[in-house]
C-alpha cells in the first residue's frame, strides 16, 4: 500500500482517538440529536457548523458595507449631478422636539 494512503489512515485513526476530546471541548455548540453522541460525525458537524456561521457572518458585513457604498453614490448623484437637495429635519423623522 502507498505510503500516502499509509498517511491517510494514520490521521483518520488520530482524529478517531482525538474525537471525543475534541467533542468535549465543543460542548456548548452540540448538534441536534441525529448527530449528536456519533463520535467524530459531532464534531465534523459542529466543526463545519461553525465555519460557516463565521463565513456566513464575513459575507454580511461585506454584503452592509457594499450597501452603505451603493447608498452613498446614489446620495452623491442624486445630490451633486441632478440637483436634488434633501433637506430633511432630525425631528420630523423621530417626532419628537427638544
Amino acid at each position: 500500500m502507498p505510503k500516502v494512503f499509509e498517511k491517510f489512515f494514520e490521521f483518520i485513526e488520530e482524529a478517531k482517538d482525538k474525537a471525543g476530546d475534541v467533542g468535549k471541548a465543543l460542548i456548548l455548540f452540540q448538534p441536534e440529536p441525529p448527530f449528536r453522541d456519533k463520535g467524530m460525525i459531532t464534531v465534523l458537524v459542529t466543526s463545519a457548523s461553525l465555519i460557516t456561521i463565521s463565513i456566513l457572518g464575513g459575507v454580511t458585513l461585506a454584503s452592509l458595507l457594499i450597501l452603505l457604498v451603493a447608498l452613498s453614490c446614489i446620495m452623491l448623484i442624486l445630490t451633486r449631478i441632478l440637483g436634488i437637495e434633501f433637506d430633511v429635519n432630525p425631528e420630523d423623522i423621530f417626532g419628537f422636539r427638544p
